[in-house]
């Protein structure tokens, strides 16, 4: 008798703990925003350029490169942050907004206002460009990115507008959006 009322109590709790949510959560497609991802909390580090150039033809010539920016950058694979750092001399990121697609939550977007970009000419740490990195929910790497705002002055403080960008993630040119994100 004493064995069979054992036996009942580990039976309902075994069952209670199957019937529990686990840690990882339900991965099914149709559930959405409610999956998690699992694996390493970090995804790889990569090595961010950005070039801004007023020529259409020449993105790195020296007389018409208008910002050039370089940072390391990776996705938290758990959470879907994104961590700009070890910047360039004289470059400063710091996070503005992020967001998610409204058709169906699975793109997210972080921009950042990256500041005091040049190669070719003097710093001005009032050159700005806001740059927007593009991610799927869980991935580990950008799948495009966007050239939100940018605000460069030439060297006699007039506004240049550049009209040839790029962003190269770890020496490969990233897809570039024209617009927000939908």
């Amino acid at each position: 008798m004493k064995n069979t009322a054992v036996l009942s109590i580990v039976s309902v709790l075994c069952a209670t703990a199957f019937a529990l949510p686990s840690q990882v959560g339900n991965q099914a497609a149709d559930e959405g925003l409610d999956r998690r991802a699992v694996g390493p909390l970090y995804g790889p580090d990569f090595d961010i350029v950005f070039v801004a150039s007023v020529s259409a033809e020449k993105l790195y010539d020296p007389n018409t490169q208008a910002y050039n920016a370089q940072f390391r950058a990776h996705i938290n694979h758990h959470n879907n942050a994104m961590d700009i750092f070890q910047p360039g001399p004289y470059i400063r990121a710091t996070w503005e907004s992020s967001g998610q697609a409204k058709s169906n939550g699975d793109h997210l977007e972080h921009c950042y206002t990256i500041s005091g970009g040049a190669e070719f000419r003097p710093h001005n740490p009032k050159d700005t460009v806001v740059l927007c990195f593009r991610f799927k929910r869980w991935s580990v790497n950008f799948s495009s990115w966007w050239l939100k705002s940018t605000n460069i002055l030439d060297n006699d403080l007039d506004p240049e507008v550049p009209v040839n960008s790029a962003l190269f993630v770890n020496g490969q040119k990233l897809q570039q959006d024209l617009g927000p994100l939908v």
